[in-house]
């Protein structure tokens, strides 16, 4: 499927001091940011770009469409001026972006590997200029792409992989956690071909389940759903404790 290409919109108002289009999803900062003081961000349909540290912004690269929720920096941004974003949504065609002048131009770099609602997003060191992409989603679990996102594989099942952080050293350790919404904690030391369970050093654990949930009539209602919690009277401490 070729790649689309979208230029930068005409009459954009460039320079606010603040964000014009709602909800900040993601922020993200250059490597080099102590020199140059770079950053950007994301807004459901718009990313911007402030080189000095946030004060003001420039609207950059046009409206790519909606849904971006996550963005990520190359390692190398201050020699490539690559950078990506993210869809958070299910079985779409452009479900993620890339641009390789700082956020001016952006090319669709492919349809959705099997993710459903982008929760998260990281760029990871590799050797030399080279350089990884770990994403998380609602649905799917953690995946990974060696190539600038054209193609993906799946390193870790699970729901709600909404936290991805990796070793300061990952290039040499190959260490990366990931963190889910049922409390679920996990660690590999080798890139992810294998995973260790650290659920149970967590003092509190969830599986994503309301405790109680009254709602349209005792046929509707629920409570401790699939587990009793060791550490909850009800249940095992779901998002929403009552609702």
């Amino acid at each position: 499927m070729p790649s689309r290409c979208h230029p930068p919109m005409p009459n954009e108002q460039n320079g606010d001091t603040a964000l014009a289009h709602g909800v900040v999803h993601a922020i993200s900062l250059s490597p080099a940011y102590a020199s140059d003081h770079t950053l950007f961000a994301v807004a459901w349909e718009q990313v911007y770009r402030s080189t000095n540290g946030g004060q003001t912004w420039l609207h950059v690269g046009g409206r790519l469409r909606d849904g971006l929720h996550e963005l990520a920096l190359s390692p190398n941004y201050a020699v490539d001026h690559t950078l990506f974003v993210g869809v958070s949504e299910c079985s779409i065609v452009d479900a993620f972006w890339k641009s390789t002048d700082s956020g001016e131009h952006w090319t669709s770099v492919g349809g959705n590997p099997g993710w459903c609602y982008l929760q998260s997003l990281i760029t990871l060191p590799t050797s030399g200029s080279t350089y990884e992409i770990l994403v998380g989603d609602s649905w799917g679990g953690a995946f990974r792409s060696s190539n600038g996102g054209l193609a993906w594989i799946k390193l870790l099942d699970g729901r709600f992989s909404m936290a991805l952080s990796v070793s300061p050293g990952y290039s040499q350790d190959h260490t990366m956690y990931v963190g889910q919404k049922s409390g679920k904690l996990f660690k590999s030391t080798n890139a992810g071909t294998s995973w260790a369970n650290l659920t149970a050093s967590l003092s509190e654990q969830g599986n994503g389940n309301n405790g109680i949930h009254i709602w349209r009539g005792a046929s509707h209602n629920e409570i401790g759903q699939s587990e009793a919690g060791k550490q909850n009277v009800i249940s095992h401490n779901g998002i929403g404790g009552v609702i």
